[in-house]
């Protein structure tokens, strides 16, 4: 009598979305963003493309969940630990997880093709950056996101000089009080000694010991000083971005008041010009706009009071 032969294949394990997940990583990483689609993600687990939307959505959905997952990996400090010693833990972290997978380092570049679904990738990315310890907009000012992480010294470096990546973040997980009170801009203030310097004649103020005394540690010189034409031109772009009037130069030129530059930097600081040049740079941090940019079927364009904000930056500074 003839017996059934039986199978001694492995079953397949069963579609989750943790395995549907992993899957689509480990394909983003070997071939990028690119070449992932909902149908060839679905021959790779060898199931029907349906039952993928039973565990995401749609592919937006994925790569949520994905950088979800990716962003996870990052390897938090111990509570406790020495924030110097955490912060060149994350930042090896973060390093190792974006080289394993590079497609979200194109993620963070996606501004430069943007569209809605690009742009909430790239603020996804960011924000989990940001949620790890530091402000990656201000790491990398001037900086190609590739060679940033690709370059250990560089990153570990800029880490530990600059403030983007802070005592209270780095102890994520630990004493935030204890981080705070550490922090130099929690420190309360204090009136600190003037340092001496060599060439005392220089020094104008109390604030031109500290630059001096710097610059003599170097064996360095300060610029020699400006003419006052130039010195007015200089204070008023800076302060309001438009040229000093040939009146304003001249009046300038002949006051030979001791207090004749501070009585020029008051002067500008209480110009609505002074305002508007500075009221940009919060606005700008602050996303304001006066449009909505392009929107069809005829929806007004335009925010109807928006100016009412500009108008109260400007006039608070």
């Amino acid at each position: 009598m003839a017996t059934r032969a039986t199978s001694t294949a492995e079953p397949r394990p069963r579609l989750s979305r943790e395995r549907v997940l992993r899957a689509a990583i480990a394909h983003a990483d070997a071939g990028g963003l690119e070449a992932l689609t909902m149908r060839t993600l679905a021959e790779e687990l060898e199931v029907a493309p349906m039952a993928l939307y039973r565990h995401v959505a749609n592919k937006d959905d994925l790569i949520d969940a994905m950088i979800d997952v990716v962003f996870g990996e990052i390897d938090l400090p111990p509570a406790g630990a020495d924030w110097k010693t955490a912060m060149r833990r994350r930042a090896i972290s973060v390093r190792d997880v974006l080289s394993r997978h590079r497609w979200a380092i194109g993620l963070m570049e996606s501004r430069r093709n943007p569209g809605p679904a690009n742009l909430r990738h790239h603020d996804a990315v960011i924000g989990r950056l940001r949620a790890s310890g530091f402000d990656i907009e201000m790491a990398l000012y001037g900086q190609k996101l590739p060679s940033f992480f690709s370059t250990n010294d560089y990153c570990l470096d800029y880490l530990a000089r600059n403030s983007g990546f802070n005592e209270a973040f780095v102890t994520h997980g630990g004493n935030d009080a204890e981080a705070r009170a550490r922090h130099w801009a929690f420190q309360p203030v204090q009136k600190l000694a003037p340092p001496a310097v060599r060439n005392a004649r220089w020094v104008q103020t109390p604030i031109d010991n500290f630059v001096l005394a710097a610059l003599e540690k170097k064996n360095l010189k300060p610029a020699v000083a400006a003419d006052r034409r130039t010195l007015i031109r200089r204070m008023t772009y800076a302060l309001i971005g438009l040229p000093p009037t040939y009146e304003e130069v001249e009046a300038f030129v002949q006051d030979q008041r001791p207090d004749a530059c501070a009585r020029v930097v008051e002067r500008l600081l209480a110009s609505p010009h002074y305002g508007e040049r500075w009221a940009r740079y919060w606005l700008d941090v602050a996303r304001f706009a006066d449009t909505k940019g392009y929107l069809p079927g005829g929806e007004e364009r335009r925010y109807a009071f928006s100016f009412t904000y500009r108008d109260y930056v400007v006039r608070a500074f």
